[in-house]
């Protein structure tokens, strides 16, 4: 996937904060049941993306 997203942000002048709500939007559309789709969002996919923004040292997610 690292490619890709690579792409999509030169190609589409995405930044964390756009793959990050992409991300989320994915897995809301998921096919699990709906609290196992929060769990992950919150457990997996949202910490992903603040040790990311920590090694990088980009700004914490703001909501835009």
């Amino acid at each position: 996937m690292t490619q890709e997203f690579e792409a999509a942000a030169d190609t589409f002048g995405l930044s964390m904060d756009d793959f990050e709500k992409i991300t989320i939007n994915a897995m809301k559309s998921a096919f699990l049941p709906y609290k196992q789709r929060c769990d992950f969002i919150y457990s997996i996919i949202k910490p992903g993306y603040a040790r990311i923004r920590k090694s990088a040292n980009l700004p914490t997610y703001t909501k835009q």
